[in-house]
């Protein structure tokens, strides 16, 4: 009797046991969760299909390593891994991590994928979570090998859209534009330059010269500290001068430019050549390098431009002073005769 109670209550504990271990079993094993899929079972050699993992996990668990590069047969090439997307299930306060790999193979038969093994942690207790296994058919394509073989057939010709021939055109009309504004430009700098060209006067060009040396001087600039404005007009009267007399493009030209081209007509007079030039440069160290001469530097710059223009006016020749001549006996003879 006693061995019988004893036997019941032995029995009675391992049950007890098997229980605890099932239900802690189950309870450990619904901390996380691993689903895999394929979008399907069957391809032809080189097609590209998309293997899903799904796993749903507690809070609590790590899952160390979720790459299955690794874990996959040589007869699988993954091509592209996507970033995880991870959902949280509100109605079991647990986590969905959802990952997408696209995957293909070359070789033809049949592929077995083995399971797909994850170490998790819970807390520091580490354990493997393992996908179901699954296979893939992997066909190649059939051939006819009772037709006959065919050449090579030439490529088809397509016709050209004009989408194709849009940046052309636009490459050419942006060209045929751009011919179009340089020869304006050209053409409206030649006309512009033309038309402000300055006709000659009648007058000698000495006796403009004179005038405005002497209208100069009356305005009395650097006595007024215009020290500037007065070597500008001083300037411009040598350089008008110049234009008139010997035919030089002064107004367009530098200082050295100046005096080259004026050496070039076969002027030949070194003190007056001399003199040119050192209004010219002190005009230009009075405009650009704000210059401050003395007012006897003033005076005597003055002086020398009325020399200059003296020394190198044009006489007029003896066929002109006879024909004026002529005309004023001329206009005398008729006063008379009135």
């Amino acid at each position: 009797m006693r061995m019988k109670n004893r036997f019941d209550s032995e029995k009675t504990s391992f049950f007890f046991v098997i229980i605890l271990v099932f239900l802690a079993n189950s309870v450990y094993a619904q901390k996380v969760g691993i689903d895999s899929r394929l979008d399907t079972n069957e391809i032809l050699i080189g097609d590209q299909i998309y293997l899903h993992l799904d796993v749903v996990q507690d809070k609590e668990v790590n899952i160390q390593d979720f790459d299955v590069k690794d874990k996959l047969p040589d007869k699988i090439e993954v091509i592209e891994a996507e970033n995880p997307d991870t959902t949280f299930l509100e109605e079991d306060d647990r986590y969905r991590i959802t990952q997408k790999y696209l995957i293909t193979s070359f070789d033809s038969g049949k592929v077995h994928i083995p399971e797909l093994a994850f170490q998790y942690k819970v807390g520091d207790e580490l354990d493997t979570i393992k996908s179901l296994p699954m296979d893939l058919m992997v066909q190649t394509v059939t051939i006819d090998t009772t037709k006959t073989i065919f050449d090579i057939k030439e490529p088809f010709g397509a016709p050209v859209s004009f989408r194709e021939i849009l940046p052309y055109l636009l490459v050419f009309l942006t060209l045929v534009v751009i011919a179009f504004l340089v020869w304006y430009y050209l053409r409206y700098m030649r006309n512009k330059k033309t038309k402000e060209e300055p006709k000659k006067p009648l007058e000698p060009a000495h006796v403009i010269a004179l005038r405005e040396l002497d209208k100069l001087k009356e305005e009395r600039l650097w006595q007024q500290d215009k020290i500037k404005l007065y070597y500008t007009k001083l300037v411009d009267i040598l350089r008008y001068y110049l234009w008139l007399r010997y035919d030089i493009k002064t107004l367009e030209r530098t200082t050295d430019e100046i005096l080259l081209s004026l050496h070039n007509t076969g002027f030949d007079d070194e003190k007056l050549y001399k003199m040119l030039a050192g209004i010219l440069r002190q005009g230009d160290l009075v405009k650009f390098a704000k210059w401050i001469p003395s007012p006897e530097e003033n005076e005597q710059y003055l002086n020398d431009a009325y020399e200059f223009v003296t020394q190198t006016k044009l006489e007029k020749p003896e066929s002109e002073e006879k024909d004026e001549n002529h005309e004023e006996g001329e206009a005398l003879n008729k006063k008379q005769e009135e």
